[in-house]
């Protein structure tokens, strides 16, 4: 099993600007996995590190940003799941 670094919450709601952007991270992700139902987590997981990289993001948020987009690639992976049974 993967281990997934939690990070503890700084105790604030994430902003609207913060939740529209994890929206539209998770239906691309969603869309893709539509096009291409053979992408793995790992794939996703990749792709993510790789456009951080490119975005040039600090290393704290790349850890926030990863935790964040594991935890939406665990729910649809689950909802795949479930799905399937």
């Amino acid at each position: 099993m993967p281990h997934v670094p939690v990070i503890p919450p700084d105790g604030s709601p994430p902003s609207p600007r913060a939740r529209a952007l994890s929206q539209r991270i998770a239906q691309v992700i969603r869309e893709f996995q539509r096009e291409h139902p053979d992408t793995r987590p790992a794939d996703i997981q990749r792709a993510m590190r790789l456009a951080w990289g490119e975005a040039g993001v600090r290393t704290s948020q790349q850890v926030v940003l990863l935790v964040l987009l594991a935890l939406v690639v665990l729910g649809l992976a689950l909802g795949l799941f479930v799905v399937g049974q």
